[in-house]
């Protein structure tokens, strides 16, 4: 049976919102504060609990509280509403989004924020995929109990976020550091750790690294040869226990959406997704290169400033520099990072780079994760 999500109150701007993570939770926050006299929000998610990938790695070594908001929750505590379902299609004709329950949910606006689709990409690892980290767990008792000398933490070459990696090495080393005979290898396909960041963050990771005990490969295409054996460019193949690898991310295909080769939403400058008139997509869905949480939020504060403009607010400017920041817990003290999006270099600090210095750097998202206790220790 179809059944409709009825809004009322006609003079406010029907926004809805597909997603339930970071891009997601800060364009609801962003435009409830620009435009919750103009506007009415709704959000579409799988599931109740917000999305927090970047801070599960974290939590699974203790260094932050375990909980995390619900949608039902947020959408009360912001005059919106939250729909509980799976996305079908998009119509962008009749400005309605069909969903997996025969609920339909008309909009004015549209938010796509679905984020990226994990793949594994090698066969008989631990998949690091931070929305469901569980399994490194085992992982890490392993090491920690002897049962494990030798682990792998792989960055596959192809489009990925490899930050969570590098937390998951360096958390491990910190745990066993007083244990002998145990070897951490980063296998990347990057040349040089965190590459992104530029030359100076990068150099201050490896220094990072090498205290810890972990020996990095760069520049490998990594393959499995038999296990539990990986080919990482020397003579003898790498043997280990355990592989731990990112996924590679591709993007979500939406029925009724435009998406490239690869599934991503291609998007202007502004946000807009290209030929469908009202729609707009932010973070890890858009063909952004870069798949980070920070990005995902500024984007989401420009697209939020946009829409809360086009529906008479007066929002005062729409940020426009982005700025990659990460915070990596090392266990010796967090390293902070980051480069503006355009600079040849970054930089990194034993200190605090911004405020407040929160692992996910939204510019409502931060603080409003802080006021539920949800910020890293």
């Amino acid at each position: 049976m179809n059944r409709s999500v009825v809004h009322h109150g006609a003079s406010r701007r029907e926004v809805v919102v597909v997603g339930g993570g970071i891009a997601a939770l800060e364009t609801v926050l962003a435009l409830h504060a620009l435009a919750r006299d103009v506007v009415r929000v709704t959000v579409v998610a799988p599931d109740d609990a917000f999305a927090l990938s970047s801070l599960s790695v974290a939590w699974l070594f203790a260094r932050g509280a375990g909980g995390r908001p619900r949608w039902s929750e947020v959408m009360g505590e912001h005059a919106g509403r939250f729909v509980r379902t799976t996305v079908t299609k998009v119509d962008t004709t009749r400005r309605r989004v069909c969903c997996h329950d025969g609920t339909t949910v008309p909009y004015d606006v549209l938010v796509l924020a679905p984020g990226a689709v994990p793949t594994p990409v090698l066969s008989s690892s631990v998949t690091l995929d931070p929305g469901r980290p569980g399994t490194v767990v085992a992982v890490a008792q392993a090491v920690e109990l002897g049962w494990s000398r030798a682990v792998a933490l792989v960055v596959p070459s192809g489009r990925t976020w490899p930050l969570p990696l590098y937390e998951t090495a360096l958390l491990i080393a910190a745990r066993v550091r007083e244990r002998y005979g145990v070897a951490l290898h980063l296998v990347s396909a990057e040349c040089t750790p965190l590459a992104v960041f530029g030359a100076a963050a990068s150099d201050a990771v490896a220094r990072r690294l090498a205290t810890a005990g972990i020996m990095f490969h760069g520049g490998i295409a990594t393959r499995l040869v038999a296990w539990p054996a990986l080919d990482v460019g020397a003579a003898i193949p790498l043997r280990v226990d355990h592989i731990v690898a990112l996924p590679l991310l591709g993007g979500p295909g939406m029925a009724g959406v435009p998406a490239d080769l690869d599934g991503f939403i291609p998007t202007d400058e502004t946000g807009r997704v290209t030929e469908a008139d009202g729609v707009w997509a932010v973070g890890d869905a858009t063909g952004q290169t870069i798949e980070h949480g920070g990005i995902a939020g500024q984007q989401a504060d420009a697209v939020a400033a946009r829409i809360a403009e086009e529906a008479g607010a007066d929002v005062g400017g729409i940020p426009s520099d982005l700025m990659l920041r990460a915070r990596l817990p090392t266990g010796s003290g967090d390293l902070y990072l980051q480069r503006p999006i355009g600079a040849e270099d970054g930089e990194a600090s034993d200190v605090p780079l911004w405020s407040p210095p929160a692992a996910v750097a939204g510019r409502h998202l931060a603080a409003y994760l802080e006021r539920k206790g949800l910020a890293l220790d």
